[in-house]
C-alpha cells in the first residue's frame, strides 16, 4: 500500500506552494516549534503561525520547514522536476551543498500562483534515517532584495537529529489518538497517525491532518471535496462508497469514503476524506488503509476526524 513518506512529500511539495549580492547569514539560528531544525532569521521574518518555519507578511514571502521520515537519497528523489512540475513548480539548476554537516541539494525552482510569480529555493538534506526540506518562497519581483539572505539563512540551517521533539508545538489545532492509530510523525503543518511502528510495515494504515496554508474559497465544498480526493495521483480507480456533510469543531465539513486502486501494485485501498471549511482556510483529513480491516481503521479514521479542535487564539 501506499506509505506515508509519498505523501508526505507531495505534501510539502503542495503547502511549500540573476545577480544577486553576496549575505551573511541574519542572525544566529533561531529553534522551529515543533521540529529539531533552527535557523537564522532573515530581516523583516518572525517565527511563523499556523506551520513550522519563518514569515514576513509585508514581504509575502515565508521559509517552510519539514522532517520527512526516509534517508535522504530516498526522499530526495521526490523532489525531481518531473514530480514537481506536476504540482506547477518549474525547477531550475540545483547544486549540492552540505548543511548541518550532512550532505543536500539546492534546487532553484520558480512558481506561478494565481497570476503572481514566484522564486523558490527547496534545500533537502539528511542522513540514512530522516531528511529535513526548507522551502523558501518569495515573490519574484524582491528576489534580489530579499533573495540572497533567504539563500544565507538556509544554508546556514543547524539540525540535531538526535534530539526528541514535540510533534504538536504551534500546530494550531488538535486530534484524538484512537485506539490503534498514534501520533507519528509531522509534516510542515501537520500530522501523520498509524499504528505504533507503522513506519516499517506497508500494509498498515495511516491518516493524514493537516490545514491549508493559504487561503482557498470554497463554494461548494461536496464537489472541492470529491475534486480533492481524485487529485491523489498514486491512487486509481476512485469508486466513491459514501459521503455525508458533517460539522468539526463548528466548521461545516464534508466526508468521503472511496475504494481506489494503488498504482505501485494493485493493491485494493481503502481511503477516507474528510475536509473541514471555516470560510477562509480548510483542513484535510485523508486516512488509508487496506481492504482487509477496513472495518475497523475507517471508524477511527471517522473518530479522530471529528475530534479536531482549533487552538484558541491570543
Amino acid at each position: 500500500m501506499l506509505r506515508p513518506i509519498a505523501i508526505l512529500v507531495a505534501l510539502v511539495a503542495a503547502l511549500c506552494g540573476g545577480g544577486a549580492r553576496a549575505a551573511e547569514p541574519p542572525s544566529a539560528p533561531t529553534p522551529i516549534p515543533g521540529t529539531r531544525v533552527a535557523l537564522p532569521v532573515p530581516p523583516g521574518f518572525t517565527l511563523a503561525t499556523g506551520f513550522p518555519g519563518l514569515m514576513s507578511p509585508d514581504a509575502g514571502a515565508s521559509i517552510v520547514v519539514a522532517e520527512l521520515p526516509g534517508p535522504f537519497e530516498a526522499v530526495q528523489e521526490g523532489f525531481s522536476k518531473e514530480r514537481l512540475a506536476a504540482r506547477g513548480i518549474a525547477l531550475g539548476p540545483s547544486e549540492e551543498v552540505e548543511v548541518s554537516g550532512q550532505p543536500g541539494r539546492l534546487l532553484h525552482a520558480t512558481q506561478n500562483v494565481q497570476g503572481n510569480a514566484y522564486r523558490k529555493w527547496i534545500l533537502v538534506f539528511g542522513n540514512d534515517s530522516a531528511t529535513v526540506s526548507i522551502t523558501a518562497n518569495l515573490p519574484q519581483i524582491l528576489e534580489k532584495d530579499l533573495g540572497p539572505a533567504l539563500v544565507s539563512a538556509m544554508l546556514a540551517t543547524r539540525w540535531d537529529p538526535t534530539r526528541a521533539r514535540d510533534l504538536t508545538a504551534g500546530l494550531g489545532f488538535q486530534v484524538a489518538e484512537s485506539e490503534h492509530l498514534k501520533v507519528s510523525q509531522r509534516i510542515a503543518n501537520g500530522l501523520i497517525l498509524e499504528p505504533a511502528g507503522g513506519g516499517r510495515d506497508p500494509d498498515q494504515p495511516f491518516l493524514v491532518v493537516a490545514p491549508s496554508v493559504s487561503a482557498t474559497e470554497i463554494t461548494d465544498l461536496a464537489v472541492f471535496a470529491k475534486s480533492r480526493l481524485t487529485q491523489m495521483r498514486s491512487i486509481q480507480e476512485h469508486e466513491l462508497l459514501s459521503e455525508r456533510p458533517l460539522v468539526v469543531d463548528g466548521m461545516p465539513a464534508h466526508e468521503l469514503v472511496a475504494k481506489g486502486v494503488d498504482g505501485r501494485n494493485g493493491a485494493i485501498v481503502i481511503v477516507y476524506q474528510a475536509i473541514a471549511y471555516d470560510g477562509a482556510t480548510y483542513f484535510l483529513l485523508q486516512g488509508f488503509s487496506p481492504q482487509k480491516g477496513s472495518d475497523v481503521y475507517v471508524p477511527e479514521f471517522r473518530t479522530i476526524a471529528e475530534s479536531l479542535k482549533r487552538d484558541a487564539g491570543p
